[in-house]
């Protein structure tokens, strides 16, 4: 004998929605059961359209992962540079636009 409305889509429904807001982003609940269930109590053909499978998501998390260390190299590689800059320091510009800098000697045409 089987439970009372476990064969109840409407309540199945429910019950899987109450339980993904429940319990999303609990860390000790597996976040693709969860929704896998939730999707499957409404229709379980968009369990194949909505969801990616486990090594979809392991390739999108190794791809984000190679992008941000690609960022904090560039990052690294700008610093070094702003701090090679530093150190050189041009003052003549700076000179020049204060009015302290000799004068060209040319006129502009």
């Amino acid at each position: 004998m089987g439970r009372f409305g476990a064969s109840d889509p409407t309540l199945k429904a429910q019950i899987a929605q109450r339980n993904l807001e429940e319990f999303k982003g609990d860390p000790f609940i597996d976040q693709y059961e969860l929704y896998r269930e939730h999707f499957s109590s409404q229709d379980p053909r968009m369990v194949k359209r909505l969801l990616k499978t486990k090594d979809q998501i392991a390739q999108d998390q190794q791809a984000a992962q190679q992008a941000q260390m690609k960022q904090m190299q560039f990052m690294a590689q700008m610093g070094e540079l702003n701090k090679m800059n530093q150190g050189k320091g041009d003052r003549r510009g700076m000179t020049q636009i204060r009015g302290g800098g000799r004068p060209t000697g040319g006129q502009v045409q």
